[in-house]
């Protein structure tokens, strides 16, 4: 036990257990509001096609998918890191997690979860749609069957 604690030291004192600066690149990252159409496939293997709105709110990023062949729909908040957008979900029964790769003027490349799913992680792309630029800075409506997020968060 001793040697683990010396261990722990020396490795803090080296400097080695830190998280790394963000980098200049990394600070200069281009806002990802917009609107955005979303390709994926299901837990089923189906492909799915819908929309993603991305507003920005400070130093995070709310998200609400729609789509448009279903009554599906989700609300997310999320935050970018070392070039990854990692966004909580939830919408109706659902709940899950998704994660996008950030490149400059690419589409936002990811992967999502869902609770239920017996841990299968599916792919999903949002692609900008052009003429939809950054909105307001303004939390997105929510549809009515997802309920105010607020009411969770202070009770």
């Amino acid at each position: 036990m001793v040697r683990m604690r010396v261990f722990v030291m020396a490795f803090l004192a080296a400097g080695l257990w830190t998280v790394p600066p963000a980098t200049a690149e990394e600070a200069a990252v281009v806002d990802i509001s917009g609107v955005y159409r979303c390709d994926g496939v299901n837990p089923q293997g189906q492909p799915y096609r819908g929309m993603v709105e991305i507003v920005k709110i400070r130093n995070a990023y709310q998200l609400r998918w729609t789509f448009p062949q279903s009554k599906d729909a989700a609300l997310g908040i999320g935050i970018i890191s070392n070039g990854v957008l990692a966004v909580s979900y939830y919408g109706g029964e659902m709940a899950g997690v998704v994660v996008y790769r950030v490149d400059k003027d690419k589409p936002l490349t990811g992967e999502w979860a869902v609770v239920g799913s017996e841990g299968g992680v599916f792919p999903e792309t949002l692609t900008r749609l052009s003429g939809h630029g950054t909105p307001t800075e303004r939390a997105p409506r929510l549809p009515p069957t997802l309920g105010n997020p607020s009411t969770i968060i202070e009770g």
